[in-house]
């Protein structure tokens, strides 16, 4: 059983790094709280700029078991933790809501064995906080998160397969194959909902948990008055093998540009902790990449005229 320990790679190795697409997922941006153009990189400059950008932020992960929230604002406090220059050189994994929230919400959506018979959301993400604590993982969060406040939106009305394995595809994270796998995680998901599986989250309860259980882990956001909140994503950089993203830094160089972040190798560290076995391994996997999509889908505009949508980085 794995603890999140991880061989890093040469500090001067800079991975190589290319926007690949866009994602062709977001809700209509009509109510003003939803990331709309951000600073999507259209033009081939602005592309090869945002690209070799993320490649200098990709380093070795210093925090190896915990994943961060996929929000790209920069961190201004993680647990007692302020000195910017500290905070820049703070490395972790990331998945949408953080460590339980994003295991949790795969482990459902696979019908793992360890949820299968629990009663609603909140017991189910307690046993899995309990496996991964055993493991030596760690929970995090952050003040406000989309992915927790909108939990159990992203179910109700997640991403259709077709798109949702056209997407994941593209990032790397499914191959040829896998869409039954994503046809059974959207039945299991659809099933639970019926169920009321989901009623019973609460994300200021979800930030209190994390405070009592992994203060060092909860960070303090910058946000902004406007529609946004200070979010400015231009695109989803899937971060390939055992590294982190440094996404303080990256907006420290770029001038303010953020990407949203997402580890899947740390996912399938975690699938593999609480799967009973390769199979169902497999399809917590896909279910963390999944639960990106439908994260996204909540948070981003829809691909116009206006919004061209995420760029799609790996």
């Amino acid at each position: 059983m794995s603890t999140g320990e991880h061989i890093p790679m040469n500090q001067e190795t800079i991975p190589q790094v290319a926007v690949v697409g866009n994602l062709a997922i977001g809700q209509p941006n009509t109510d003003g709280h939803q990331i709309g153009v951000g600073y999507v990189p259209e033009t081939l400059q602005q592309q090869a700029d945002v690209a070799a950008a993320a490649a200098e932020a990709t380093r070795p992960l210093t925090k190896t078991n915990a994943a961060f929230c996929i929000d790209g604002r920069k961190t201004i406090k993680l647990g007692e933790i302020t000195d910017p220059e500290v905070l820049n050189d703070i490395v972790a994994p990331q998945l949408p809501g953080g460590t339980n929230l994003a295991a949790t919400k795969a482990a459902v959506a696979a019908n793992a064995v360890i949820v299968r018979n629990a009663a609603n959301f909140d017991e189910a993400y307690d046993i899995v906080t309990g496996v991964l604590t055993r493991a030596g993982y760690e929970d995090a969060g952050h003040e406000g998160c989309g992915a927790s406040k909108k939990m159990k939106k992203t179910v109700e009305d997640p991403v259709d397969v077709k798109t949702a394995y056209a997407n994941l595809k593209g990032l790397g994270v499914a191959k040829d194959g896998d869409e039954a796998k994503l046809e059974a995680i959207a039945a299991n998901k659809h099933q639970r909902v019926e169920n009321g599986f989901y009623d019973s989250w609460d994300p200021g309860q979800h930030e209190a948990k994390i405070k009592a259980t992994a203060p060092q882990n909860y960070a303090i956001l910058e946000t902004s008055a406007d529609a946004t909140s200070n979010h400015h994503e231009g695109g989803a950089y899937s971060v390939s093998g055992n590294n982190g993203f440094a996404k303080n830094d990256y907006i420290d160089k770029t001038g303010g540009k953020q990407l949203f972040a997402y580890t899947h190798a740390f996912a399938k560290e975690l699938a593999g902790v609480l799967a009973g076995s390769p199979e169902e391994a497999r399809m917590i996997e896909l279910g963390f990449g999944d639960d990106l999509l439908d994260v996204s889908n909540q948070l981003i505009a829809a691909p116009d005229d206006q919004h061209p949508g995420l760029a799609v980085i790996a």
